[in-house]
């Protein structure tokens, strides 16, 4: 059906994406009075829209646990007793500062703040901060693009922080007019997150850890979202409240770590060096072999994984010996071997991590380097990242509290 639009109880415009009409109950003999329902993945509140076409300038975004990353000191509440009315006391409250990151000429990323009240009016009231960004734009987005450019990105940095995923609660657009459409989707990824703040245990960093001025570190964050989208994809699905078998979140580490150190080293240790060879090599021999031996050296000479572990691993050399052992280049070829083990069902193979303690084991020194490698890339200093992972990256606790 495409794009319904209709109106809400309150007599809202609405506007339904990706429609589908289902038959809800029909009498065998009474076709005639059969209803129906219509569904849809997203929903448009407030406006009747083509959301592959409207386009939107401004948004505003919140996440789950927005104002425990936001950090900071609490709202300064005020008590003012009426001296009209002794029985009477007003309640107000001081909202800190609009912080503003200008990442680029045209991108602006505001972190606003706000009040608002709590409880049921009656028998208890009271006030609570509430954080959202306010993402600006000269020119506008399609609603797809933005979450693509911004939802996606900034849920998840605000996920690295709390070591589960954090889903985005709202989102509204408005366009250069002003008019405002609220978009409503199923929240699947909503964490379930402890009653109590998060505290410094539970965040790796806070807003404040990326300076006054956000800017670059911000920045730096849409970049590597943009570069390392499916190696975020495999990292962030390991830290998702749905159950996941051991060997499926080994196999996803693996392969983030695999495609995080392909994007940023390339292929194999020298390209031009290689290419020099095959064009010799080539131009060397019968014409009628060429394309055979071509294809046969198309990936000779890249890295292998365990390569890619152990490089990465040099990158972060405080992990050694604590988180991976000293010899970590032989625990990177382990690891590449269990990996190889599972994906390519070699019957030759020795088994590598037979038991899934042992998996444990792998996956969490595997998480704990991703964490590192993501934490260094938006901006923090080797001796910060070495501190937040140990103060409150939950795959290095596990580390230290069991026999892995």
């Amino acid at each position: 059906m495409g794009v319904v639009h209709g109106h809400t109880t309150d007599g809202l415009d609405v506007s339904i994406g990706d429609a589908r009409l289902t038959l809800d109950e029909m009498e065998w003999d009474r076709p005639a009075e059969a209803t129906y329902q219509i569904e849809g993945a997203t929903a448009y509140l407030s406006g009747h829209l083509d959301p592959a076409t409207a386009r939107y300038t401004q948004m505003d975004l919140g996440i789950q646990r927005m104002v425990d990353w936001i950090g900071g000191p609490a709202i300064q509440l005020g008590v003012k007793p009426s001296l009209a009315r002794p029985r009477r006391v007003e309640l107000t409250a001081e909202v800190p500062e609009l912080v503003v990151a200008q990442v680029d000429d045209d991108i602006k990323i505001g972190v606003v703040q706000t009040v608002t009240w709590t409880g049921d009016h009656r028998l208890t009231s009271g006030l609570a901060r509430a954080a959202h960004f306010r993402i600006s734009l000269p020119t506008g987005l399609p609603i797809a693009e933005w979450f693509d450019r911004f939802v996606g990105p900034l849920a998840r940095l605000i996920s690295l922080s709390a070591g589960r995923v954090l889903a985005a609660e709202r989102v509204v657009v408005r366009d250069s007019a002003g008019a405002e459409v609220e978009v409503i989707w199923p929240h699947a990824l909503a964490a379930d997150l402890p009653d109590r703040a998060l505290l410094a245990g539970d965040l790796l960093f806070w807003l404040g850890d990326l300076g006054s001025d956000p800017s670059a570190g911000l920045a730096a964050w849409l970049g590597v979202t943009e570069s390392y989208q499916p190696v975020l994809d495999s990292f962030f699905a390991t830290r998702a409240e749905q159950p996941m078998y051991e060997e499926d979140r080994f196999s996803n580490l693996v392969q983030a770590i695999e495609g995080y150190h392909r994007r940023r080293m390339g292929g194999r240790p020298d390209e031009a060096a290689h290419q020099a060879r095959v064009t010799a090599v080539l131009a060397a021999i019968p014409a009628e072999h060429r394309k055979w031996l071509g294809n046969a050296l198309r990936h000779e000479g890249e890295y292998q994984l365990s390569q890619r572990i152990s490089g990465l691993i040099a990158l972060h050399r405080w992990l050694i010996g604590d988180v991976v052992p000293k010899a970590y280049k032989g625990w990177a070829g382990r690891a590449a071997r269990a990996r190889n083990y599972r994906t390519h069902h070699d019957p030759d193979a020795l088994p590598v991590a037979k038991t899934t303690w042992e998996l444990i084991g792998l996956s969490q020194r595997l998480s704990v380097l991703v964490e590192a490698c993501l934490l260094t890339d938006l901006g923090f200093a080797e001796a910060k990242v070495e501190a937040m992972i140990k103060r409150a990256s939950r795959p290095y606790t596990i580390l230290k509290l069991n026999a892995l």
